[in-house]
């Protein structure tokens, strides 16, 4: 993830923020592989004044096998608790199970769409 990568990802996330209709509950999951660099001062900086516009009804969960990714996510929301249901899990299946606790729906079809972006990303 460069520098680049966090300004997309920020930017994403307002996006999808204002374009989501207030009648559906927004799930975002937010993949770290296992490497992935943490962003620069000034882009964390970024990342929790975004935290502050997320609306309240988002369930955000923070998929990571990293203990350490994990750990931090954990510290990041025990410091400055979210407005929003936010949480952090080892693997897909376990962040799509509470995401489907949360909101009473059936997500299962984000297991399929992980699947086929691990593909892709894996090259096969």
């Amino acid at each position: 993830a460069s520098e680049a990568d966090w300004v997309a990802y920020i930017d994403a996330i307002g996006r999808l923020n204002k374009s989501v209709s207030g009648k559906e509950r927004p799930v975002v999951v937010q993949i770290f592989s296992p490497g992935t660099p943490f962003p620069s001062p000034l882009t964390r900086q970024k990342v929790a004044q975004l935290r502050a516009t997320i609306r309240p009804d988002v369930v955000n969960v923070v998929v990571s096998p990293s203990t350490a990714v994990r750990g931090v996510q954990i510290a990041l929301d025990w410091l400055r608790k979210p407005h929003y249901d936010s949480s952090t899990h080892p693997d897909i299946d376990a962040a799509v199970a509470h995401a489907e606790k949360v909101t009473g729906r059936d997500l299962s079809p984000m297991r399929a769409m992980h699947a086929r972006l691990m593909k892709r990303v894996l090259g096969g």
